[in-house]
């Protein structure tokens, strides 16, 4: 306790009141590692959310050598094709 601040520390304390403030610290610790959590699962639902529209916009895509046949590149689509042949990513 100093002049300015009347509230005594933790150790001026008696045994029962230190052990009510302990307490105390100890639930309002725990709520907020608590609510820390719920805020941390929520985003990463709402980033699982973005993601999937975000899958979904893409797999409704055309492929680009399809897209550049569509435009008149033919050499353009038939490398690319080339490419993912090569690259393993279609047989």
């Amino acid at each position: 306790m100093s002049a300015e601040d009347p509230t005594p520390t933790l150790d001026e304390l008696p045994p029962r009141g230190r052990q009510i403030v302990l307490a105390y610290v100890e639930s309002v610790y725990a709520a907020g590692i608590a609510a820390g959590r719920q805020q941390v699962e929520d985003e990463q639902r709402g980033r699982g959310v973005v993601s999937a529209a975000i899958a979904r916009m893409i797999a409704g895509t055309p492929p680009y050598a399809d897209l550049a046949e569509r435009r008149g590149q033919g050499v353009r689509a038939a490398r690319q094709r080339a490419l993912l042949v090569e690259r393993g990513v279609t047989p």
